[in-house]
């Protein structure tokens, strides 16, 4: 089946119901090696397409939830494998009922859980904003503000 291979580095998945009464089913997965080469904004790129891909299925909540997934669990693979020769890979299913994102890198599972169990992701996203400007960690803050200027409206 598309989208199940096995990925290979530190796996951690999200898993969101999803109302799903025509039993659409959507896999893909994606694999980059090694990181080094990676020069632009890898995690925007595919967290967009994710969202304009559900969106056409499902409920905005739920693309928004699996945007904003794919943007912070990306970014952290991205900012903390540190020797950036291993590779990021992203893999999205959906079966019945069940939504499910793997990223494969480093442990990633404590955001997961806040994305899963957020009301609004937006909160999400204004507390990443917030504690990365009172830490000073201005890394990835340019990315974060299109991601909430893209959403607006």
């Amino acid at each position: 089946m598309p989208g199940g291979e096995a990925m290979t580095g530190n796996e951690q998945t999200f898993t969101m119901a999803v109302e799903n009464p025509r039993k659409t089913a959507i896999a893909f997965s994606l694999t980059i090696d090694p990181l080094e080469h990676i020069a632009g904004d890898v995690a925007g790129l595919v967290a967009n397409f994710v969202f304009e891909l559900l969106g056409m299925f499902f409920a905005r909540s739920i693309a928004s939830k699996a945007n904003m997934a794919v943007i912070e669990m990306v970014t952290d693979v991205m900012e903390h494998d540190g020797d950036r020769q291993g590779p990021l890979g992203v893999r999205v299913r959906i079966e019945g009922d069940t939504l499910e994102i793997t990223i494969a890198g480093p442990d990633v599972s404590t955001r997961f859980e806040q994305i899963a169990n957020a009301e609004d992701p937006r909160k999400v996203l204004a507390d990443t904003v917030y504690k990365r400007r009172t830490d000073k960690a201005e890394e990835g803050l340019g990315l974060m503000r299109l991601i909430k200027a893209s959403k607006k409206g």
